[in-house]
């Protein structure tokens, strides 16, 4: 028969690393919530365990009320203003007479609500005056502008204007313009007598049509020019001429003169005067244009010699 032999005594006592980890969570947990000693300063880890497990409550408050749809905002209408109309700024002269002084009357009206303040401001140049009838426009009335110049005799066309300055917040300035042709007292049909090329030594020819849009008579009392040889004639010109220059009184003028004896270019002016019983402040109407042409030496006809193959 077997015999087993027991010890008795105390079970060996289990090594903290047996310990379960429920065990040192609880022992870590007290610790965190010993009561602290007097004066002592409470754990931060206690502190924000009491802060979290506090009740929270929060204010609700009141919510902010919505602003009102029918709440006021400032007035958007526009106060009384003026308002200038012009229902014609330019007039058309047509013809004009040259060193004459021509005049339009231009109309303001005031469709405002308000006074309208006119005032003359610049000209487009000093022989162009604008006078106003009234300077304040009440609603629903008119005043009057006047333009005065002189035509003059150098331009052809013209186109003058004067700047009328208001108290409209929508059109601070007018501009009212007057336009037309000035008729001519002596011209020419081109710019410039030009002769077709020529060789040299030979006779260079051109012509142009001398006329006037204001004489009823015009006598020609000079041609001159210094090229060598040069000569000129007159010959009258037909009634549908006339009429396409808006002419009075007109004479073709043709002009000849030697061309140089080399190759080359030449250029003169020629000299042109006329007299009517007209021009009494001045008898004799002077005007200048330009005679060129080109001499060029002209190859005849030449042969090209060639070899002809069997």
């Amino acid at each position: 028969m077997a015999t087993v032999a027991i010890a008795w005594g105390r079970p060996p006592r289990p090594t903290p690393t047996a310990r379960s980890a429920k065990v040192l969570v609880a022992r870590s947990w007290r610790r965190a919530f010993r009561r602290p000693a007097s004066n002592a300063p409470t754990s931060s880890i206690a502190n924000c365990l009491k802060r979290d497990t506090q009740p929270t409550t929060r204010s609700l408050g009141t919510r902010p009320a919505a602003p009102s749809l029918q709440s006021t905002s400032p007035s958007t209408e526009p106060g009384p203003a003026p308002l200038a109309v012009v229902d014609q700024a330019e007039f058309d002269f047509g013809m004009l007479d040259p060193g004459t002084s021509a005049k339009h009357v231009f109309v303001i009206r005031n469709a405002g609500n308000a006074p309208l303040a006119i005032t003359a401001a610049d000209t487009s140049c000093k022989c162009t005056l604008s006078e106003t009838s009234a300077d304040l426009i009440a609603p629903d009335s008119t005043a009057e502008v006047t333009l005065t110049w002189n035509t003059g005799s150098e331009r052809e066309f013209y186109r003058q204007y004067a700047i009328i300055r208001t108290n409209d917040p929508q059109r601070r300035e007018i501009e009212l313009a007057v336009r037309g042709q000035i008729r001519t007292q002596l011209g020419f049909s081109t710019e410039e007598l030009t002769a077709p090329a020529m060789s040299p030594g030979s006779r260079a020819e051109a012509e142009t049509i001398l006329f006037s849009q204001t004489l009823d008579d015009m006598e020609v009392t000079e041609v001159q020019c210094e090229l060598p040889g040069f000569e000129y004639r007159l010959e009258p010109v037909s009634e549908d001429l006339l009429r396409s220059l808006n002419a009075r009184t007109a004479w073709r003028l043709c002009v000849s003169a030697d061309a140089p004896d080399t190759s080359g270019r030449f250029l003169d002016s020629v000299r042109v005067g006329i007299r009517s019983q007209e021009t009494r402040k001045a008898p004799t109407v002077v005007r200048e244009i330009l005679f060129r042409g080109i001499a060029r030496p002209f190859l005849g006809p030449c042969s090209v010699a060639g070899r002809s193959g069997r």
